[in-house]
């Protein structure tokens, strides 16, 4: 009977001497423990790499680096810059002054850069972020496979059409730089999803955003990162729970305002759903992704293309009792062979004495072999990688109490718009909408969010009960 492909595990691992593979399994994790640090305060870096996976593209660098003039400008200006103005149909003539070119180039660096960076003025230019470099392009395939492969960004960053004449102009010479990769060489999903509620989520928020062009340029960034943390977050503390976790919807954890005060009192401190336990549940997510990726060699697909996908352990363990009886038995000897096997290869060889009879009580074991087995360096790098994505954006230092989540006010705002929409929503409804993408608040943290759509007036009291405060739709 085939369930476990326990003999396929053995010669990919322990005759490989393979430690850390996750073999033909989809990939969770979307760094390694050496790009980690990377991530900190880099987030936007990804956006570049994350819209050309979707639109299937490369920019031809050869193109700019063959320009003749590049080097007499490039210490002035950007190479986008540059390169848009040499090659502007006005400027091929030699009696083009050098100075129209300079007011030219000027003119478009300060209005794409700032600091260096690309500020994407219309959807398509979004393919051109950090277009020479390649250290987030990781990261750049995690967020297309798991976040964008069902809205309608492919569409949004293949848009070439613009009011604006000087965009019109940036789109039309830089669209000479991008080259379609050939269909048969279109990247496959390397990442699988794990959490489809979250990337639905994701899907509707951005679908609302994108109707605003304007808004979708500067908030598409911020809205992407926190999902991406979020779901990251979220698959942290999940995977803890092993078969008991709920895939269907969200943890909620307790984030603060960034303006409030904090005590030690505070739920997102001392409850079991602030960040210091996500974060402690973080040095075993490197673990985990492999726990699962040696569990994902299974029979259970019935699609062929999709053989090595992975199942969290709830779906695992549901599927394999549904199965029946003799299924069940047979998978459970099958991995307490892989047990074993793997046990022996790393010089442990009382396994055999304390094998479990429950698939349960194997997942929580296999997990805990591949932890034994694990540098502390390992570890502690994707635990960093986490609070990287996460810092000075989602998570705030208080002082002795450590990294606490934290909201600040731009993103409250933009979570508040994509979630009311066109029509005012009841505020407590706001708040359960809120509590689907992850987010919730103690009760000091309610009356400071009060405190603040006031503030704004974005309020509508139709009586002296709270349940009948609607907040307004945000312009």
């Amino acid at each position: 009977m085939e369930s476990l492909y326990d003999e396929e595990l053995i010669e990919l691992i322990v005759k490989n001497n393979k430690t850390h593979t996750t073999g033909k399994a989809k990939d969770i994790i979307p760094y390694t423990a050496n790009t980690a640090s990377k991530l900190s305060g880099n987030f936007n870096l990804t956006l570049g790499s994350y819209a050309r996976f979707l639109t299937n593209v490369k920019i031809d660098k050869k193109q700019i680096e063959s320009l003749d003039s590049l080097e007499s400008y490039s210490d002035e200006f950007n190479d986008l810059s540059i390169f848009t103005t040499l090659t502007f149909k006005q400027f091929e003539s030699k009696d083009a002054s050098e100075d129209m070119k300079n007011s030219l180039m000027k003119i478009i660096d300060s209005f794409l850069f700032v600091d260096h960076n690309l500020s994407p003025v219309h959807p398509f230019l979004f393919n051109f972020i950090n277009y020479d470099k390649s250290e987030y392009d990781r990261f750049g395939k995690f967020l297309a496979d798991v976040l964008g492969s069902e809205t309608i960004l492919e569409s949004r960053f293949n848009d070439r059409e613009a009011d604006h004449i000087l965009i019109k102009l940036i789109i039309q010479q830089l669209s000479a730089l991008l080259k379609s990769k050939p269909e048969s060489k279109k990247e496959n999903n390397e990442f699988q999803n794990m959490l489809p509620f979250l990337s639905e989520l994701y899907r509707q928020d951005i679908e609302f955003l994108q109707k605003d062009s304007e808004r979708f340029n500067s908030d598409f960034g911020l809205l992407t990162h926190f999902y991406s943390f979020m779901y990251l977050s979220q698959l942290v503390f999940k995977f803890d729970q092993f078969e008991n976790a709920d895939y269907s919807k969200a943890d909620e954890f307790y984030f603060v305002l960034d303006w409030e005060k904090v005590s030690e009192r505070r739920l997102a401190i001392t409850s079991s759903h602030s960040f210091k336990t996500i974060n402690d549940r973080a040095k075993n997510f490197f673990a985990h992704s492999h726990a699962l990726a040696h569990l994902s060699h299974n029979s259970l697909q019935a699609n062929k293309d999709e053989r090595y996908k992975i199942y969290n352990y709830q779906e695992l363990h549901s599927l394999v009792s549904e199965k029946g009886e003799e299924f069940e038995q047979d998978f459970i000897n099958k991995l307490n062979t892989w047990l074993t096997a793997y046990s022996s290869w790393q010089g442990n060889e009382s396994l055999s004495e304390q094998l479990p009879d429950q698939l349960s009580e194997q997942f929580r074991l296999l997990k805990q072999m591949l932890v034994s087995n694990m540098a502390n360096t390992v570890q502690s790098k994707t635990e960093a990688g986490l609070r990287n994505i996460g810092k000075g954006s989602f998570l705030k230092s208080r002082g002795r109490y450590g990294n606490v989540l934290n909201l600040k006010h731009d993103l409250l705002i933009l979570l508040t718009s994509v979630i009311v929409k066109e029509e005012r929503m009841l505020l407590k409804e706001v708040i359960q909408e809120l509590g689907k993408r992850g987010i919730c608040f103690d009760q000091n943290s309610k009356r400071e969010l009060i405190e603040m759509y006031k503030l704004h007036n974005m309020l509508d009291k139709k009586s002296d009960s709270g349940d009948a405060q609607y907040v307004k739709r945000i312009l």
